[in-house]
């Protein structure tokens, strides 16, 4: 069994009063108060952390998911958007839009929306928030870009680290040519990796490699 906390402090009345919410021994800490939570004020509330915990644990469950199908992703980006609203007279958790996008290999678009509905389904957070009305949930797969292609070149590989394009000039057996990044809103599989990107020097041969199997990369997931 796994336990965590979180503490708050508030003085004054609910209007004109302020307090301190803090989460876990410390590991954040911010002001909250009436103005924070249903003005425009400048701070934290409740709804707040409520969507960065429902985020986070609903990207990790679906990371689970992904990967225990085979399909571990490059990465995971998760929005959540909670809506308070006043109903018959009393301030209402209304509706939560979860928006994800991820970059995974060998998952197209219906597929990817489907292992999100499963990890929505198995989160422990949508669980707990199961009275909100509304959850609403929006899934989309990123496509590789001919951008992916020129973090390949430079190392990163498909799934790797990547590295700085701007940096490539400076480095030898990298992409160099001046105008190859322009065309990264190019459609990947659009691009053969023969005629893409200029790479020579030492490293020709692992750039020209890591170009072709970040181009084979685009073409499965293209449409």
């Amino acid at each position: 069994m796994t336990i965590r906390s979180g503490s708050a402090e508030w003085h004054g009345n609910v209007e004109s009063g302020s307090g301190t919410v803090t989460v876990g021994d410390g590991v954040f800490e911010g002001a909250y108060s009436y103005d924070f939570r249903f003005g425009e004020g400048k701070g934290t509330n409740p709804e707040q952390l409520i969507a960065a915990g429902h985020a986070s644990c609903f990207t990790m469950a679906l990371s689970n998911v992904l990967s225990t199908a085979g399909h571990p992703p490059q990465s995971l980006r998760t929005n959540a958007r909670v809506q308070l609203r006043n109903v018959d007279g009393a301030p209402t958790l209304a509706r939560i839009d979860l928006e994800t996008e991820g970059r995974v290999s060998g998952v197209d678009e219906r597929q990817f929306q489907a292992y999100a509905d499963e990890a929505k389904r198995v989160c422990p957070v949508s669980r707990a928030l199961a009275g909100i009305p509304e959850i609403v949930l929006t899934a989309k797969a990123r496509r590789w870009s001919v951008m992916d292609v020129d973090i390949a070149v430079l190392g990163g590989g498909p799934g790797g680290r990547g590295g700085d394009p701007r940096r490539a000039a400076r480095r030898p057996g990298r992409l160099h040519r001046p105008g190859a990044r322009a065309w990264r809103d190019m459609p990947a599989h659009r691009l053969h990796p023969d005629q893409s990107l200029g790479v020579d020097g030492a490293g020709a041969e692992t750039g020209r490699r890591n170009v072709q199997q970040a181009w084979r990369q685009a073409r499965r997931l293209a449409p």
